[in-house]
């Protein structure tokens, strides 16, 4: 079904989720969308009762593990959930723009469906990503990637849009990955694509769709050694 899921990994997220979702909601998305969040097993109040005011959306719907697994188990089990054809990933502690300067270019929703939907040769669509909360500025990923780029070991941001279907091909986030999971996550999708004889374009939105938050709550895997 041609639309977007946007898939959200939780543990411990505390309000930064209910941010995240209230820049999701206040975007004025054209096409069909739905947000997926699995919660990986949080026991602080905090994150509990953010979820809970989310989950009475009903482009919302919030799976609660048993047991602690992992980001990469959370994003292939919102990918499985997932009812629309294309997947936007987001970290929970981050955000999407909220200034209205930037809806006259359209949302970052809107603009990869219609690129993945229109062009089989497009493998991925990206954009600009902006620092914020401790920190203001563009990320060190604020460039257009291209496959070579990736091949070369750059980096490959979370919060590209895919294919549903490609990332299933791919064999989805490999669980056993602790750090550098969204570039071995673009670098098998490429390679998934390759292998059944796809072309591997890249699309690049020069628009600073997503906010990736700086802060010391919790441990980033980007930070780990």
């Amino acid at each position: 079904m041609k639309g977007v899921t946007i898939i959200i990994p939780c543990y411990k997220a505390g309000n930064y989720i209910l941010d995240l979702y209230k820049s999701v909601a206040i975007q004025p998305i054209e096409c069909p969308w739905e947000i997926i969040i699995v919660d990986d097993c949080s026991d602080d109040k905090e994150t509990y009762a953010a979820l809970n005011t989310i989950e009475n959306d009903d482009n919302v719907i919030v799976k609660r593990l048993a047991k602690h697994r992992g980001t990469q188990f959370c994003r292939n089990t919102a990918i499985k959930l997932a009812k629309y054809d294309y997947i936007l990933p987001l970290d929970a502690d981050d955000c999407l723009n909220t200034n209205v300067d930037f809806d006259k270019f359209g949302t970052y929703m809107d603009n990869g469906v219609n690129i993945l939907s229109k062009n089989q040769k497009v493998a991925f669509v990206h954009g600009l990503s902006m620092m914020f909360d401790k920190f203001n500025g563009f990320t060190i990923s604020a460039y257009p990637v291209t496959v070579d780029l990736i091949l070369q070991k750059h980096h490959a941001q979370t919060h590209i849009i895919y294919r549903k279907k490609d990332a299933i091909m791919a064999g989805a986030y490999d669980i056993n990955i602790k750090k550098w999971q969204d570039w071995s996550f673009a670098v098998a999708l490429l390679n998934a694509r390759y292998i059944k004889g796809l072309k591997n374009e890249i699309a690049y939105l020069n628009v600073p769709y997503h906010l990736y938050r700086v802060h010391g709550k919790v441990p980033r895997l980007s930070n780990q050694p």
